[in-house]
């Protein structure tokens, strides 16, 4: 199963950096077992459909990943209006 690791720079109005970098790994397949929190934390499943408005940084990963359906040129524009910037790590 690949990952997909993507790193986000998120600046404030004078350009500082609030959030040095966020690297999220997904995973696409089977899953079996039980899901399971961890302490302190909530965990669940849900389809992708079910987010009622998802961060333009989510929809980049799920695109990255080739979950579900969306338009790149919307998200990056979605992106700079949120002003954060997203790479690729290959």
């Amino acid at each position: 199963m690949p990952g997909v690791a993507a790193i986000a720079l998120i600046r404030d109005d004078r350009g500082r950096v609030l959030l040095v970098s966020l690297t999220v790994l997904l995973y696409r397949g089977p899953a079996t077992g039980t899901l399971v929190a961890e302490a302190g934390s909530d965990a669940r499943w849900f389809a992708v459909e079910a987010i009622p408005d998802p961060h333009p940084a989510l929809r980049r990963q799920l695109l990255d990943a080739g979950v579900g359906h969306d338009d790149r040129a919307a998200i990056e524009a979605a992106l700079a209006a949120a002003d954060v910037e997203m790479e690729r790590l290959d």
